[in-house]
This record gives structure tokens, sequence and C-alpha cells, in this order.
């Protein structure tokens, strides 16, 4: 065998090596933790006082550290993200999450009727685009060729005064 020295280093490096690896699950973890938090503050919304109106992964104000505070001991006493999403419906309402769960029609029109009245103005939009694009119908002649209106009591009336009038001009 190798000398002393050698066999020394050697245990060492294999002890270096064996504590790395025990240690390696213990670093995925910690990944996997801040992972799942960012998947739980993009799927929330902030629910503080001031009523930001952000989602908690974009917001900035001081309730937001709190309340990520929060979501992190969820995450340490080994919630899954369902669970912690759950309970923050339960602690702050349905209004908590970003988007519309599909549990009920309610939460199913939130994700259906802005595509039905998206496809509803598109309808008449080509519609009012049509109507103006289309030639307008067509009318009766009018004039000596057409049909008058001359014996209608309204164009009586006018002619008459517009004979006058080009009586007076002319001498």
């Amino acid at each position: 065998m190798g000398s002393p020295k050698t066999s020394a280093r050697k245990r060492t490096i294999a002890l270096a090596f064996f504590i790395a690896l025990s240690l390696l699950p213990v670093i995925a973890a910690g990944g996997a933790v801040k992972v799942v938090r960012q998947e739980i503050e993009k799927a929330i919304m902030c629910p503080c006082e001031e009523k930001c109106g952000k989602v908690l992964a974009n917001c900035v104000c001081d309730y937001s550290d709190g309340f990520r505070r929060e979501i992190d001991r969820m995450i340490a006493r080994g919630m899954s993200r369902q669970e912690i999403l759950a309970a923050l419906v339960k602690r702050y309402g349905p209004t908590v999450l970003a988007a519309p769960g599909t549990s009920n029609w309610l939460d199913l029109s939130a994700w259906i009727f802005p595509f039905i009245a998206l496809a509803a103005g598109a309808f008449l939009v080509a519609r009012l685009v049509r109507r103006w694009a289309s030639p307008p119908p067509a009318s009766p002649p009018t004039g000596p060729s057409g049909p008058s209106d001359a014996g209608s009591p309204s164009n009586s009336a006018y002619e008459r005064r517009l004979q006058e009038e080009l009586s007076r001009l002319e001498p």
C-alpha cells in the first residue's frame, strides 16, 4: 500500500466527497423551495391594505415582504403549492388569486365571457364596415325626366315664391 500521507489524503478526499454528496439534496431542496415560492408569488395578488393590485411577484409595497415570509413559513411546514393556495384563499378570499379558477360556473364565466364579448364586437365591427362599404340604395331619379312632387302643396308654395322673386329681378 501507499504511504500513510497518501492514505490519509485519500480518506480526507473521500470524506469531503461524501459530505458534499450528502448536502446535495439540501441544496437542491433549497432551489425547489425557491421555485415553489416564485410559482406561488405569480399565482396570487398582494392583499395589502393599499390595494396596490399587483401580482405578489411584482409587488414592492411594505406589506408584501411580510406576506412572502408567511408563504416561506408555509413552505417550511411542508405544505404543497395547492395547499398553500387553498390556505391563502381561505384566509383572504378568492380575490387573492391572480387568475380565476375553473371549479364553478362563475369562475368559468370569467374565462369564457371575454372571448364571447370579443367575438360579438368583431361581428358588429364587420357588419358596420360592410354597411359603410356598400353603395347606398338606388333612389328614383328626380327632376324633369323623373317623377316630380309638383302637385304637393309644399312644393307649389315654394315654386310660387321662387317665381315672384325671379320676376322682381327681371326688368
